[in-house]
């Protein structure tokens, strides 16, 4: 017995053409009529319009999205300003820069950033003399922003300021050419200066001179020299003298 033929008639595949062949006419006229019809025209435009302005904002939406959730940003050496009264006390302990954590939107938090220098505060206005714990904080933070200071915290040493009179010796810089008893002693217009600091640094000091440069001098001169206080291994020690400066002159030895 033969078995059936399973391939399609010719009659079936004619049907399935002229079907297509149908389909594919009214789609042709479908699209002439959107095409050359003043409505289908502007339809068109309006659909062309709408893809562009899409692709052209996409990054502009993708931030907008990304703006809109919380998110978390860390910014490193942030300065530290230390408000105290300058004049009676010198603080020490307080770090020149921490690093401050701020969470909130992207939008805001880069919003904050770019008005200006970001300023963490150590508050020590109402302490005396001692040591204390104060709190780091941030300056100006927006009420929509958190903020995390590492450290928050710090202790602080508050040292009250005396004030010292010293007498004020020189030391002269001479050229290659000379050395520096070709030069008479330099005469000074004061011989003591006031110098104020922590107790611990006047008692450091072991010496106070101002420091005469006539490395480029030749014959006598005169100029302004600065004032340096120095501890027993000849380093200088960070204090206010007053005068910070003195006039000096200089006059070779035998010189008319």
């Amino acid at each position: 017995m033969e078995k059936p033929d399973k391939k399609p008639s010719v009659g079936i595949l004619r049907l399935g053409y002229d079907l297509l062949q149908f389909l594919f006419s009214k789609l042709n006229k479908l699209v002439d009529t959107i095409v050359f019809s003043k409505k289908g025209s502007i339809m068109i435009s309006l659909i062309a319009s709408i893809i562009i302005c899409l692709g052209a904002n996409y990054n502009q939406i993708g931030i907008r999205l990304f703006n809109d959730s919380t998110v978390d940003a860390q910014i490193q050496d942030v300065r530290v300003e230390t408000i105290y009264d300058s004049s009676k006390y010198e603080v020490s302990g307080v770090p020149s820069t921490v690093t401050v954590h701020v969470s909130g939107k992207a939008a805001d938090i880069q919003l904050f950033r770019s008005q200006g220098d970001i300023t963490v505060v150590a508050d020590l206005q109402k302490y005396g003399e001692g040591s204390v714990v104060v709190d780091l904080t941030v300056k100006n933070l927006p009420s929509n922003l958190k903020a995390e200071v590492n450290p928050a915290t710090v202790t602080a040493t508050i040292d009250k300021k005396v004030t010292k009179t010293f007498t004020l010796a020189s030391e002269l810089i001479v050229s290659s050419d000379h050395k520096e008893t070709d030069y008479e002693t330099p005469t000074l217009d004061v011989s003591e200066v006031s110098i104020m600091g922590t107790q611990d640094q006047i008692d450091s000091i072991r010496k106070v001179k101002a420091v005469i440069d006539g490395s480029s001098e030749e014959g006598n001169f005169e100029t302004n020299a600065t004032i340096n206080a120095y501890d027993a291994q000849g380093e200088r020690v960070d204090v206010v003298i007053e005068p910070s400066q003195v006039k000096a002159t200089v006059r070779l030895k035998n010189s008319e």
